[in-house]
């Protein structure tokens, strides 16, 4: 539509940008992001939209106030100015505590990145409701690791079976893809 595209200047402000391939750069590389907010496990985030959803009826539309990780939808809100957006950010943050009690989230995050064992994924999925699917993951896994050692270990040779080769890896494939239940 013409006249839609718009980027933000130094100061933020918004500012009708008519070619595609200016937009477009600005787009892909720019932080949309006015404000964020989070409630417990709830967010409440503002971000320029970088095109006029008024679609041309009226003063433009650029920013938009959305609440993600809440246990019902939440409509997002759609404002015309940085002003209005940054208002309705604050009142949306507020609308939000009030409904939503604060909480800290299930799992809280590791200091460390590092490698959980088997057993702790088996607890987790346990308190997450995911518990078969998690536990079929585990066990695709494990067969999957095992036929690949297997297959290592072998380390085929050109002279070796090229029959026995090939079924190797076709267990190797199948594991991958979820056949858990094949053996080599």
């Amino acid at each position: 539509m013409e006249g839609d595209k718009y980027i933000l200047d130094a100061e933020g402000n918004p500012v009708f940008e008519p070619n595609l391939m200016t937009w477009s750069a600005w787009f892909e590389n720019a932080d949309l992001t006015i404000e964020r907010t989070h409630i417990g496990e709830a967010e409440v985030v503002t971000a320029f939209l970088g095109r006029d959803h008024a679609h041309g009826d009226g003063a433009p539309v650029l920013y938009e106030t959305t609440v993600f990780n809440v246990p019902h939808d939440w409509e997002p809100v759609r404002h015309g100015t940085l002003t209005e957006a940054r208002e309705a950010h604050a009142a949306m943050v507020e609308r939000v505590r009030k409904r939503l009690p604060s909480r800290a989230p299930r799992i809280a995050p590791l200091q460390k990145p590092r490698l959980l064992s088997a057993r702790e994924i088996e607890a987790m999925a346990g308190e997450t409701g995911h518990g078969p699917t998690i536990l079929s993951l585990i066990a695709t896994a494990r067969h999957l690791a095992d036929t690949l050692k297997q297959i290592a270990e072998r380390r085929f040779q050109p002279a070796d079976d090229a029959d026995e080769r090939d079924q190797m890896v076709s267990v190797a494939r199948r594991a991958l893809h979820g056949d858990a239940d094949t053996k080599a």
